[in-house]
């Protein structure tokens, strides 16, 4: 497995580790409803570049959806996710943060949605879905 330096911000937040989402779209978890209320704090981590591939880790969705029309490119991204497939969370370190979805769960927050689709992964699918170095 492929270790990563992760920003300060994000350290303690998720793995230190690079995943492969193709892997993680293929494990069977089953998919559950739980209500966004519970998810909109992930929307408050830095996980986007805001000049990629100068500045990575320095822009949350939060902050595109303050100011949508400093951000067209992701706004259009957000625009486009699709709803149908679920929030991938990951439980790291008896807490589970988002994996894979952003951009759909920014879309949840602007339509207002009170509930979400989600795939809850136990902290150890990390081997199988590791990327390779």
């Amino acid at each position: 497995m492929t270790v990563v330096s992760l920003p300060a911000s994000l350290r303690g937040v998720f793995p230190p580790a690079r995943w492969d989402v193709t892997k993680l779209w293929t494990l069977d978890t089953e998919a559950e409803e739980v209500p966004t209320a519970e998810l909109w704090w992930c929307l408050e981590l830095c996980v986007w570049p805001s000049a990629p591939p100068e500045r990575l880790f320095d822009l949350s969705p939060s902050e595109v959806l303050r100011e949508p029309e400093r951000y067209p490119r992701s706004m259009a991204r957000i625009f486009a996710a699709d709803l149908s497939y679920p929030l991938e969370l990951y439980d790291y370190r008896g807490r589970f943060v988002l994996i894979d979805g952003y951009h759909r769960l920014a879309r949840l927050r602007l339509e207002g949605a009170s509930r979400a689709l989600v795939r809850r992964h136990p902290a150890s699918i990390m081997k199988d879905i590791a990327r390779d170095p």
